[in-house]
């Protein structure tokens, strides 16, 4: 499957593979930088000033922000760097948070000037061929939850969001006005027994939550409800087009017209997209074959993250201090390759990219491997 190749202390935050040169932000919570990594992975060149958090849009703009302490207050400064020039241009905005990218344009909240902990956010919509703010409106977008917060965007379209309250069960397409089109709360129809309680009452059951969304092709919306259903809802109608009476919980994997989700216990949920119907014989979710023991000691299944790449789905599992890889098959749900990571940290998140894969733990270790 794959072999190791390298492993690359303090990734800080993120990090991108752009057709096999590597980007990280390499450093920590005080002081990181940029770092470019050529194809055998060495790393060429950094950008100096120093960053909080990155992202990378459309393959050639790299969205920065430095952090600066200024008579003991931390203040930030958004910087854009282009991939294809090497120029790093100084924003006259902040951004606050990464972008939602829709066509040529990025929805994201910031500032004017500097950022502070009293600066006034907005959400701006930028352009990204000039940079230039194209529209603004007051970070007064989305729902007002019961912490007096607004949900802001989550999804983002042309001229409208969709926006969810996770813990309030609301979803719905909003307007820049914050007009809402439609909107739908399954606070009292996904009700569910708290399963993360160790002691909790089995009679019990608490409002309804909204636990993930994706986009299902370019109109539709799959809405996973914590331990209790999940929906596909037609984005410019509102229209629930099915439910499934059983939910995992985790977000799904969009495979074509199939669904796939790590169900809470050890199992794989696989749904038919375009029915709803559930393409298990118990019409529940395929439970997972036990993992060998290590070391003699018993290994969960446990997991809350799966991705689809190479016609297999891919699973890190942390179990009594060690960290795993698996390759699991999608109609057979065997595994085909489980890979011990050698280190004493949680896999954090699997990216792929080409021929490498990437996994990055909890203490910022980057390992990378390549597929034999």
């Amino acid at each position: 499957m794959y072999v190791f190749l390298e492993k690359i202390e303090d990734v800080y935050s993120k990090y991108f593979d752009l057709g096999g040169i590597l980007i990280a932000n390499i450093g920590n919570g005080t002081e990181a930088h940029i770092t470019f990594f050529d194809a055998n992975l060495n790393p060429t060149s950094q950008i100096t000033e120093s960053s909080y958090t990155f992202f990378v849009t459309h393959d050639k703009l790299i969205f920065t922000t430095q952090v600066m302490i200024i008579n003991d207050e931390k203040i930030l400064q958004s910087y854009c760097y282009c991939l294809h020039s090497k120029t790093l241009k100084k924003l006259d905005y902040t951004l606050s948070l990464d972008g939602l990218v829709y066509q040529n344009r990025i929805l994201c909240l910031g500032v004017f000037g500097h950022l502070t902990s009293n600066s006034p956010k907005k959400w701006f919509e930028i352009d990204l061929n000039t940079l230039e703010i194209l529209n603004q409106w007051p970070n007064q977008l989305g729902f007002l939850n019961s912490y007096g917060n607004y949900t802001g965007c989550q999804l983002y379209f042309d001229r409208t969001f969709i926006s969810f309250t996770r813990n309030e069960g609301k979803i719905a397409l909003f307007d820049f006005h914050n007009t809402i089109s439609w909107q739908h709360d399954f606070t009292e129809d996904c009700r569910f027994i708290n399963y993360d309680k160790i002691d909790r009452d089995e009679n019990e059951r608490l409002p309804g939550q909204i636990e993930d969304i994706v986009m299902y092709g370019e109109d539709k919306l799959i809405v996973s409800c914590k331990y209790s259903k999940v929906f596909c809802i037609e984005v410019l109608t509102g229209k629930i087009l099915w439910e499934n009476d059983y939910s995992s919980g985790y977000p799904y994997v969009i495979v074509g017209d199939i669904g796939y989700a790590y169900s809470n216990g050890g199992g794989i949920n696989k749904i038919d997209l375009n029915t709803g119907a559930s393409l298990h014989a118990d019409k529940r979710f395929h439970r997972l074959p036990e993992m060998p023991y290590y070391n003699n000691i018993h290994i969960s299944t446990a997991t809350n993250e799966m991705v689809y790449f190479n016609n297999l789905l891919w699973s890190r599992i942390y179990s009594n201090g060690y960290s795993f890889v698996v390759a699991i098959h999608p109609d057979t749900y065997q595994y085909e390759w489980i890979h011990r990571v050698e280190t004493t940290e949680k896999v954090m998140s699997i990216q792929f990219f080409n021929d490498r894969m990437y996994l990055h733990t909890s203490g910022s270790e980057l390992f990378i491997y390549e597929k034999i």
